[in-house]
């Protein structure tokens, strides 16, 4: 192998990230429908206070809160989706500085950097 020839290391599947993919998805998901339950019932209390008048079992506030409340799983899958891909990008990083080949270049100096 002269010249620094790459060699082929075998890809490992990190079940750390594969779980944590697998998490961010499923907060993700639930997190979609719970935002669009929260707009369903948003749009039947609209319908409802049109009709009928308001019959005190919603309040002004619960709608904001509703909708915050529901939205939670969703950035919280979103927040772990990121983090993992940050730790992945930060390993990343330090292996291609650790490994690094040789630059190949004509002076001493780039073959020690």
């Amino acid at each position: 192998m002269a010249h620094g020839a790459p060699r082929r290391r075998k890809k490992s599947l990190d079940p750390w990230k594969i779980g944590a993919y697998l998490l961010s998805a499923a907060f993700m998901t639930i997190g979609i429908f719970l935002i669009f339950m929260a707009l369903a019932e948003v749009l039947i209390y609209i319908i409802d206070v049109s009709r009928f008048g308001n019959r005190g079992y919603l309040d002004w506030w619960s709608t904001p809160l509703l909708m915050i409340l529901v939205s939670i799983p969703f950035f919280l899958g979103y927040f772990i989706l990121n983090l993992n891909r940050y730790a992945f990008y930060r390993k990343l990083k330090e292996r291609l500085r650790i490994r690094a080949p040789p630059d190949h270049g004509h002076s001493i100096d780039e073959m020690e950097l």
